[in-house]
């Protein structure tokens, strides 16, 4: 008989503080705003440029 297990690693799960979790939610609204509203304010000819020249500084 073939005994088949499987192992799995269990971390604890990190739970953030309210202020911690709604501050870094912020964070990623204001970037995800300021990005958007560049984005919208560029003429439709300018945006595939605008989106690639953001993917080469990352």
């Amino acid at each position: 008989m073939i005994r088949l297990t499987t192992k799995f690693n269990v971390q604890e799960f990190c739970y953030l503080d309210v202020r911690d979790y709604t501050w870094m939610m912020l964070k990623k609204f204001w970037r995800f705003s300021n990005f958007y509203g560049e984005y919208c304010s560029l003429p439709p000819s300018q945006r595939q440029q605008f989106l690639q020249s953001r993917q080469s500084t990352k």
